[in-house]
């Protein structure tokens, strides 16, 4: 996948991404929902993060994705995380969560807030080499994202490595000009709704392939409000995402939170209720 461009689909061209644009991004990521949800969590997220290329340094920017497989994971600090400041960059030391894509990622993102400076944190940048991955991703769903966590002890930070995530993106694109939030929402919301599509799916399918008299029967009973709630729940979903969506055809941003994802869940519960 990173062969194929797949963790580079949002990074800017000037630094040798793809820069799609971000309906064409949803696209690709209900696809891969469809099949493996923790893959399609990967994607968005690794995907999402890196329009932050065009905030950071544009030569740490090209450092980064100039390599074939260059992605930068991120999750995040616990409270006593801290940089201190020292000539030249940072010394950070911290503990990070939830860094969806670990495994094969090749640069951190650790946000942090700096000794005696109050006000936004810094985002550093540092390999995975310069920290201790630890694995509590002990879960029954999303498993495969591998959203570990990570340590930094007295880590040394050049100060072009570090950034603002509300510093001005030299890009011009929509897709950069929206901060990130609104985008993973609408992204993570999309991997609900095309996963509670594919529960749906396969369960018609089951109820298709099942011969005993039992199984059907019970199949009868429950399809008429598997089909009417959770389509009913799931098309719900999708119409909110896309009155939601902050990077529409106009590309102009929309305010509002999005509900799609629970929606999802519930398609996907009736399913699993129905004993498909």
């Amino acid at each position: 996948m990173a062969d194929a461009g797949m963790f580079r689909l949002l990074v800017p061209q000037s630094v040798g991404g793809g820069e799609i644009d971000y309906p064409t991004f949803v696209k690709i990521v209900r696809a891969f929902s469809e099949a493996d949800a923790s893959v399609a969590w990967c994607v968005c997220q690794n995907n999402i993060f890196a329009t932050d290329a065009s905030r950071m340094p544009l030569e740490t920017a090209k450092e980064i994705w100039g390599a074939p497989r260059g992605i930068v994971t991120n999750g995040p600090p616990s409270q006593d995380t801290i940089a201190v400041p020292t000539p030249g960059g940072y010394r950070l030391t911290g503990h990070w969560d939830f860094s969806s894509g670990s495994s094969h990622s090749t640069w951190l993102a650790a946000r942090s807030p700096v000794e005696g400076l109050n006000g936004e944190p810094r985002m550093f940048l540092v390999t995975k080499s310069d920290v201790t991955m630890i694995d509590r991703w002990q879960v029954n769903g999303l498993r495969g994202t591998a959203s570990f966590s990570f340590e930094a002890s007295d880590v040394f930070v050049s100060e072009s490595h570090t950034y603002l995530e509300s510093d001005s993106p030299r890009e011009k694109g929509a897709i950069y000009t929206i901060p990130k939030i609104p985008l993973f929402t609408i992204g993570f919301g999309t991997i609900s709704l095309a996963l509670a599509r594919a529960c749906l799916d396969d369960a018609t399918e089951v109820a298709r392939q099942k011969r005993s008299e039992w199984w059907l029967l019970r199949w009868l009973i429950v399809r008429r409000c598997i089909n009417r709630l959770a389509k009913q729940r799931r098309n719900s979903g999708r119409q909110t995402q896309q009155r939601e969506n902050p990077v529409g055809l106009d590309e102009r941003e929309r305010g509002g939170r999005l509900g799609s994802a629970y929606r999802g869940e519930d398609g996907v519960d009736i399913c699993y209720q129905a004993g498909c």
